[in-house]
């Protein structure tokens, strides 16, 4: 594994930056399938030995994954970094090699994946918009809910409000400045305790969270949320898969570990929930992630 890192760090030092990218992904899945878990962990702690990892560090969406500023790596900031919408200062991506390195982290499928995802809950704020005038829509783990800004729904008022649910205060200021959405604090076991949401809503959505989430846990928050919906409200649970191609960089670079789940797993999550119409999965064209929307 030296020898292959050290091929890869020196493809990146000639500014080969996504062959070096795409070369050591590939390596890493490869080791991630044959070793044991055991010898995966020893691949990753040499590879955070070597040079190449503290050149991957310089990235301004990986540093902070791997840093946790907020004790966890999927934060706002990082999120905005993913999706293209960060507003901050970033002085290091005035350097050419480190906007490389940025935008071949930004390519990355399940980065990718997460873009789709955040249309998916615009669309989904559209389509519950024009079957209830004046919808409320709530986001849990909310971030800072890209998904509202000039979302068409809630700036012509056919959805009235959009509740940002999240335990991180510094997440909630930047989401509660935005026209229509309503900051509350709360962590999710604040709503497994209250067993609902702190408001009625029309559409729910769990993105990037449930990743995080232990099964028990998982479908515990889904009843808490259902317990919140009105009649003909929706669900929608997006989930990394099991299979997705990135599973091993997230894990030995940025140290990223997540709850994957296929669509048997997230069938699981809703089982037992009176009163769903239908459930209807899809995948994102990469096929990171799994989509679940349930119609109650």
């Amino acid at each position: 594994m030296l020898e292959q890192l050290d091929e890869t760090y020196d493809t990146l030092r000639n500014h080969d930056t996504q062959a070096g990218m795409r070369s050591l992904r590939d390596r890493l899945r490869e080791s991630r399938a044959e070793l044991s878990p055991g010898e995966w962990r020893r691949v990753c702690e040499q590879l955070r030995e070597h040079p190449v990892w503290r050149l991957l560090q310089e990235c301004p969406l990986t540093g902070r994954a791997f840093r946790k500023p907020r004790g966890y790596p999927g934060d706002a900031v990082i999120m905005d970094l993913i999706y293209g919408t960060y507003e901050g200062p970033v002085p290091q991506e005035q350097d050419p090699s480190v906007q490389a390195l940025y935008r071949a982290s930004y390519e990355i499928d399940v980065f990718s994946a997460a873009r789709y995802r955040l249309e998916q809950v615009r669309r989904l704020m559209q389509e519950v918009s024009e079957d209830f005038d004046g919808a409320i829509g709530a986001a849990v783990g909310a971030g800072h809910t890209r998904e509202t800004v000039g979302h068409p729904a809630l700036a012509s008022g056919r959805m009235r409000r959009y509740y940002a649910i999240d335990q991180d205060t510094e997440s909630l200021a930047v989401a509660g400045a935005q026209p229509g959405v309503v900051a509350v604090q709360a962590s999710v076991r604040d709503l497994l305790t209250a067993g609902c949401l702190p408001h009625r809503v029309h559409f729910v959505s769990g993105a990037g969270l449930f990743d995080y989430l232990a099964e028990r846990t998982a479908k515990d928050l889904i009843r808490a949320i259902k317990a919140s919906l009105e009649p003909g409200g929706r669900i929608l649970i997006p989930n990394v898969t099991r299979t997705f191609p990135d599973t091993a960089y997230l894990e030995a670079v940025m140290e990223w570990p997540l709850v994957k789940r296929d669509e048997n797993d997230m069938e699981r999550l809703f089982e037992g929930i009176e009163g769903m119409q239908r459930l209807v999965q899809h995948r994102d064209p990469t096929g990171s992630i799994v989509f679940a929307e349930a119609v109650f």
